[in-house]
This record gives C-alpha cells, sequence and structure tokens, in this order.
C-alpha cells in the first residue's frame, strides 16, 4: 500500500464508527446495503472492496455484496462467516472469499496434532509450518536430498531471535527453528519427527 492510499470504513453503527475513526483515514455511518449510500459514497471508484460483516449479520453481508456486483465492483474481498454463508457469496459472484473460522480451526488443528509452532494453509494440499529442526537431518543442509525425502524445503532458520532465509551453505543444528514448505500432509509427517 502506497503512502497515499486512503482507507474507508462504513459501518451502520456510530459506536463502531466512532471506535475506529482514528484507525482509518476516514470512517463513515452509512447503510452498505442502500444503493443511494453506496452511491453517494463513490464506492464504484474505490480499488478495492473488502465486506468484513458476519455473525449475526449474514444478511447484511450478502445484500451489500449483491449491490456491489451489481456496481460492477471487481476487486471485491468477503469474509464468510461458515460454509453455507460462503456458498451464497459463490452463488452470486463474489471473486474472492475469506474464511477465517474455518482458516484459524485448521491452524490450531495442526498446531495441537504435531510439532508445529504455526501452521499457514497456503491451498488444500500446500502449506509453510514453522517446526524444529529434528535431530535426524542436523548438519550441513543437503537441500535435495531433503526434497526427495521428506517432501520439504527448509525457507527460513530463527537465529538470534531473527529469521534469516535460506542462501548458500547452512547448517542444521536439532532444536533450531525452521520454516518449512511443502505438500501438508509431508510438512506435517516431518514436523512429528521432531518430537521423536
Amino acid at each position: 500500500m502506497s503512502d497515499d492510499s486512503v482507507v474507508v470504513g462504513i459501518d451502520i453503527n456510530e459506536t463502531v464508527v466512532n471506535r475506529n475513526n482514528s484507525q482509518l483515514s476516514r470512517v463513515i455511518q452509512a447503510d452498505s446495503t442502500d444503493i443511494a449510500s453506496m452511491e453517494e459514497l463513490g464506492i464504484a471508484e474505490f480499488d478495492a472492496v473488502i465486506v468484513a460483516i458476519g455473525g449475526a449479520h449474514v444478511e447484511a453481508s450478502i445484500l451489500t455484496c449483491s449491490l456491489l456486483i451489481d456496481m460492477e465492483m471487481e476487486n471485491l474481498w468477503a469474509k464468510s462467516s461458515g460454509t453455507a454463508h460462503g456458498r451464497i457469496l459463490d452463488q452470486i459472484g463474489v471473486p474472492h472469499i475469506v474464511y477465517p473460522e474455518v482458516a484459524m480451526g485448521r491452524r490450531v488443528a495442526h498446531m495441537v496434532r504435531g510439532s508445529n509452532l504455526d501452521y499457514v494453509e497456503l491451498s488444500s494440499d500446500t502449506a509453510i509450518v514453522h517446526t524444529m529442526v529434528p535431530e535426524r537431518v542436523a548438519g550441513k543442509l543437503n537441500e535435495v536430498e531433503l526434497w526427495d525425502r521428506y517432501g520439504v524445503k527448509v525457507i527460513a532458520i530463527k537465529h538470534d531471535d531473527k529469521w534469516n532465509p535460506v542462501l548458500g551453505e547452512v547448517e542444521l543444528v536439532t532444536g533450531d527453528q525452521v520454516q518449512i514448505y511443502g505438500d501438508s500432509k509431508r510438512v506435517e509427517k516431518f514436523s512429528r519427527l521432531a518430537r521423536k
């Protein structure tokens, strides 16, 4: 985001508007389901719109997204409160749907299940995992062998509380923290080696 970017927040609730007034470039009290209000605000001229309405206000989320699609907003992102909500957003043509609760649930499940210190799912079958170096792979990093044997790539190592990218020759020390990339099942299996 450039320094001249303007982030505008819109909410119908005056308390929410007042609470976020200092957090964004501009905060406006308006009804996002009302086409006249949205046209008056010039929403069609915005570079992108994020609809973060959820919880008990699913209907408002759907109506707002429908209105924005009618206004031909192409860079539209919407938060889904669940599978049914997401399915409706998809059916009305929202191009980018985010499932934060589902993603967080998966992330926590992976962290509890293995030796993952953190888990970020990139797609249904790939992930980046923050884990520890298992004893059996300690020593000089051989990227080809690590990929062939375990299906993972070490992309960063933490030294002196600072993350460093893997460049050139690197020594893996048992217990060092690393970030690895690969197939979801294989990174999970690799991170479990640190427990043994």
